[in-house]
C-alpha cells in the first residue's frame, strides 16, 4: 500500500479534530449527547500527535531547543486551559516535553555502550514514572499522565519498526484502560470514548514521514492554545 499522508497534511487533520474535540467540550451543556459524544470521539488523536513529537524530535538539530518551545507554549496555553476547563493543569504540552527529556536521557545514557549508564537512564525513567503516578493520584499530574508521558517516547525508541510500535501503543492503551478502570471502580465515560483513539493506527501505518510543501513549523504550537481559546469565545456568545 502506498503511504500518501505527510507531516504537514496530519498537523493540519489533527488541528481541524482538535478544535471540534474543544467545541464539542465548550458546548457541552447545549448539545445534544449524541452529538457532544460524536465530537469528543472525533477528537481522539493524541496517540498521532504524540507520533508526530516523537518523529519531530528525531529529526530536529536542536533537542534542547525543541523541549524549551513545547515549554514556552506550554505556558502560553496555561490561561487558554483555565478558559475552557476551568481548573490549572499541567496542560498536553508539558507532558510532550517530559516526554521529549526521556528522549534526551535515552539518547545521552541508555544509547551510551556503558552499564553504569544504562542503569542510571532505567532508575531515572523509573523515578519519573512514580513521580507521575503521585501527582496523577493527587489530580495535579500532567495531561494524559504516565500514559501521555510514554506514549511519545515509546514512538521514539520503536521508530524503525511500525507493526512494534503499534503494538507498544495498543499494549499502553490498555494498560491505561485498566488504570482508569481500577482508579474510578467503574468503565466511566471518557474510558469509551478514548478507544476510538486506536484508530490513529490507521494514520500511523499511511504516514509516509515526509514533510510536504506547507511551512506549517509553527502551526503545532499556536494552534492548541487557539484551539481552546477560540471555543472559550463561542461558549461565551452562544450561552
Amino acid at each position: 500500500m502506498t503511504k500518501k499522508l505527510n507531516r504537514d497534511f496530519i498537523k493540519i487533520l489533527i488541528v481541524a479534530l482538535v478544535f471540534v474535540d474543544h467545541i464539542g467540550y465548550a458546548l457541552s451543556s447545549i448539545l445534544p449527547q449524541w452529538l457532544y459524544i460524536s465530537f469528543r470521539c472525533i477528537g481522539r488523536i493524541f496517540p498521532m500527535v504524540c507520533y508526530l513529537i516523537a518523529d519531530s524530535f528525531y529529526y530536529t538539530h536542536n533537542t534542547k531547543k525543541f523541549i524549551t518551545t513545547l515549554l514556552i507554549f506550554g505556558v502560553i496555553s496555561v490561561v487558554p486551559s483555565y478558559l475552557l476547563q476551568g481548573r490549572f493543569i499541567f496542560n498536553v504540552l508539558f507532558t510532550y516535553a517530559l516526554s521529549c527529556y526521556l528522549m534526551l536521557m535515552y539518547n545521552k545514557l541508555y544509547r551510551e555502550n556503558t552499564t553504569q549508564n544504562k542503569t542510571k537512564f532505567i532508575v531515572g525513567i523509573c523515578i519519573i514514572s512514580f513521580v507521575v503516578l503521585v501527582m496523577d493520584s493527587l489530580g495535579i499530574g500532567p495531561e494524559y499522565g504516565l500514559y501521555g508521558v510514554l506514549l511519545p517516547f515509546v514512538f521514539y525508541v520503536l521508530r524503525n519498526n511500525k507493526q512494534s510500535q503499534c503494538l507498544a501503543f495498543l499494549i499502553l492503551f490498555i494498560l491505561n484502560f485498566l488504570y482508569s478502570w481500577i482508579s474510578y471502580s467503574t468503565i466511566t465515560q471518557w474510558s469509551l470514548i478514548q478507544i476510538f483513539s486506536l484508530l490513529n493506527i490507521v494514520l500511523i501505518i499511511n504516514y509516509n514521514g515526509k514533510k510536504g510543501k506547507i511551512n506549517a513549523k509553527y502551526l503545532f504550537y499556536w494552534a492548541y492554545p487557539l484551539s481552546m481559546l477560540i471555543p472559550y469565545l463561542i461558549k461565551l456568545i452562544v450561552l
